[in-house]
């Protein structure tokens, strides 16, 4: 419809103007505005894996493992090795706790990966510095308290720059597999997992899987909408839930003090 020519299209985003930004595998990076859509850096970029604009409004995006790129709408800027850039898939950005910019990269065949943060001028191996090496990163968020969720292979990882603790399918989750991760605009916390999506409310984690209606457990994707629903991309198909705003009915049976009533 807009002109772009056939590719595996990795990545839609949409900047503060308004403007669609397009990453594709074999075309290389689109904008799409009011004068029409234009082909950016063809012959320097031709793949993009991935894409996300960081709080500053400046765009990052991977080509490939060893590579990202950051661009401020005047100034392309490329990072790798030797800026301290961890061999691993440019995944997604977030402000950290510490007010560093926060990288989440895949590894090769969902192996490896790592979580690396930015000062502006050189990034460091968080993953490494951890002994966090045996988990695969794949997506991370944030919350408004620059707390940091971070998806992996092995579970979920909240980290406050200071402390990390771990969830897993014992502690309620639908499984230790994580695909990506979501914080909602309520503070709650989504989880797309390998097997169904699982919510964290504050107080306990629950599931939606098949079972509820989803059309595949495996779940790759979460975006909340502006009316507060969550839609869900999965192994079959794409699924919205509306979630209830009004809390469910409990009857106290029991309470237990001193005495029993």
């Amino acid at each position: 419809r807009f002109g772009l020519p056939p590719a595996w299209y990795t990545g839609i985003r949409e900047d503060s103007k308004g403007a669609l930004w397009i990453g594709s595998f074999r075309e290389g990076l689109f904008r799409f505005d009011q004068r029409g859509l234009t082909n950016l850096f063809r012959d320097r970029i031709q793949k993009v894996v991935a894409l996300e604009f960081d709080e500053r409004g400046a765009l990052w995006f991977g080509p490939n493992s060893s590579r990202v790129y950051r661009y401020d709408g005047s100034d392309l800027r490329e990072f790798d090795a030797k800026d301290g850039l961890p061999n691993a898939w440019f995944s997604s950005i977030r402000r950290g706790p510490d007010g560093k910019d926060w990288l989440a990269l895949r590894g090769s065949a969902f192996l490896g990966g790592a979580l690396a943060t930015f000062d502006g001028k050189r990034f460091a191996n968080v993953t490494a510095e951890r002994g966090w090496e045996n988990h695969a990163v794949l997506d991370m968020d944030a919350d408004t308290n620059g707390v940091m969720w971070v998806a992996t292979r092995g579970g979920l990882l909240r980290y406050t720059g200071q402390q990390a603790a771990w969830y897993s399918k014992a502690d309620g989750l639908a499984h230790d597999a994580l695909w990506t991760v979501r914080v909602g605009s309520k503070g709650s916390v989504w989880c797309g997992t390998a097997a169904g999506v699982s919510h964290h409310d504050g107080l306990a984690w629950a599931t939606l899987d098949t079972r509820d209606g989803l059309p595949g457990n495996e779940v790759y994707a979460i975006k909340e909408g502006a009316n507060g629903e969550i839609w869900f991309g999965t192994d079959g198909g794409v699924s919205r839930y509306r979630p209830n705003p009004i809390a469910p009915w409990a009857r106290i049976a029991e309470v237990q003090t001193e005495q029993t009533f």
